[in-house]
C-alpha cells in the first residue's frame, strides 16, 4: 500500500505483477537512454501511475499508453485528459493490435510484469518490422538467459530465439529497493534492437525451432546421440560431434537448420 498523490491510496496487485519504479535517478537514466525526439511515436506498456509517463509525453509526437489495471487506467485518463498527443487504452498488451493504431516505426517502453515478460517479448516479435526498439525492465535472470552466448550456463533455446530477432543491450541494473513494493529479484533495464541479419540467413524458422527443441531437451546430452538430426550434422559445421547443445553457437544452429531444410526439400522433390 502506498500514497500515489493527493491522498490516493493504492494497493499494488500481485496477480498483475505490479512493482512500480520510484527511484528518480533510475527514471532519469532510463529517459536519457531512450534518446527521444519530437517526431517519435511511443507505446508504453504498464505505466502504473505514470512515473515514466510524466517524463516522456512532452518529448514526443504521439504517445500510446497500454494499462491493464482498470483503476490506474481511469487515473491516467483523468490526469492526461487535456493532452491531445496521449492515447490511453485499458487492455492487455497481449491482445492489442499495434498495427491498428500506427504503421510508422514505433518505440516501445515498459516496466514489464516479471511473470509474463517473455510472453510479451515474444508477442512483440510479430511487429518487429514496425518497431524501432524495445526498452523494457525485466528480471535480471531473464536478461541473463536471453543475452547468453554459447558456453555460458544460461545459454539455451530462449537465448537463440530472442537473438535471432534482436540485438540486446543492457542499459542499467536496477536494484529491488528502487521499486514499490520491493520485489524478491533484481532487475535490468534493457534495449532490444530489431535486426534481420541472422534471420535472413535462415531458410525455415520452424525447422530451427524444431532442432532447438530436440537439442535442448537435455542440453548436456552429446549431440551425436540425437539420432533424429545426426544425419544433418555436417562435419564442416561441427568437427566434434560429442559436443553438447550448450556449446554450439547460434550461427552453427542456423547452418544445421538450413542443411536440414535443404535435405527435407530434396526428399519432398523426389517422392
Amino acid at each position: 500500500m502506498f500514497n500515489l498523490k493527493n491522498n490516493i491510496i493504492y494497493i499494488p496487485k500481485k496477480n498483475l505483477g505490479q512493482n512500480f519504479l520510484i527511484n528518480k535517478q533510475k527514471v532519469n537514466n532510463i529517459i536519457n537512454s531512450l534518446h527521444l525526439k519530437s517526431n517519435h511515436n511511443v507505446i508504453e506498456i504498464g505505466p502504473g501511475y505514470g512515473f515514466l509517463t510524466k517524463n516522456i509525453y512532452k518529448l514526443i509526437n504521439k504517445f500510446f499508453i497500454i494499462e491493464i489495471d482498470e483503476y490506474l487506467y481511469h487515473l491516467l485518463k483523468k490526469k492526461y485528459k487535456n493532452y491531445k498527443n496521449i492515447y490511453i487504452y485499458n487492455i492487455n498488451i497481449l491482445y492489442f493490435n499495434i498495427k491498428k493504431i500506427i504503421f510508422k516505426k514505433i518505440i516501445i517502453i515498459g516496466n514489464l510484469p516479471y511473470n509474463i515478460s517473455l510472453k510479451i517479448i515474444n508477442y512483440l516479435t510479430k511487429y518487429v518490422n514496425i518497431i524501432k526498439n524495445i526498452n523494457i525492465m525485466i528480471q535480471k535472470e531473464v536478461y541473463e538467459k536471453i543475452s547468453a552466448t554459447s558456453e555460458k550456463k544460461t545459454y539455451g533455446k530462449l537465448s537463440i530465439i530472442i537473438q535471432l530477432h534482436y540485438k540486446i543491450k543492457n542499459i542499467i541494473h536496477v536494484s529491488k529497493e528502487c521499486f514499490i513494493p520491493i520485489p524478491s529479484v533484481e532487475s535490468n533495464f534493457i534495449k532490444l534492437i530489431p535486426q534481420h541479419k541472422l534471420k535472413n540467413k535462415l531458410i525455415n524458422e520452424k525447422h530451427l525451432y524444431k532442432i532447438l527443441s530436440q537439442f535442448f531437451k537435455n542440453k548436456r546430452k552429446q549431440i551425436n546421440k540425437i539420432f533424429q538430426f545426426n544425419i544433418f550434422l555436417n562435419n564442416k559445421y561441427i568437427k566434434n560431434k560429442i559436443t553438447r547443445a550448450e556449446n554450439i553457437s547460434i550461427y552453427i544452429y542456423i547452418k544445421i537448420s538450413n542443411n536440414y531444410s535443404i535435405s527435407k526439400e530434396s526428399i519432398c522433390l523426389h517422392t
